[in-house]
């Protein structure tokens, strides 16, 4: 059996340069809507693991198992907020 792949139930916004990653949409009914984060957003880091792009966030996501629950720092408005979102199956 492969491993599931998982998500936070975002859309990247493809253009962003980094470093992170922008949220064009969120999913409805996604583990990121429940959490709160919003369109917009910068993810700026998994764990403990910083995002340079889009690159680093598929690598963190693919270190995780649906049900996994992670710490996601974001930038919003100029400041940082730090969320938990537990991983649901893409």
């Amino acid at each position: 059996a492969g491993s599931r792949r998982v998500t936070l139930g975002t859309m990247p916004d493809f253009a962003f340069e980094g470093p992170g990653v922008r949220v064009a949409q969120v999913t409805p009914g996604s583990p990121a809507e429940g959490a709160g984060i919003r369109e917009g957003d910068v993810v700026l880091a998994i764990d403990a693991l910083r995002l340079q792009g889009l690159a680093d966030l598929s690598a963190a996501l693919k270190a995780h198992q649906p049900g996994d629950t992670v710490k996601v720092t974001l930038l919003r408005a100029g400041q940082e907020l730090q969320l938990t979102i537990t991983l649901t199956a893409r």
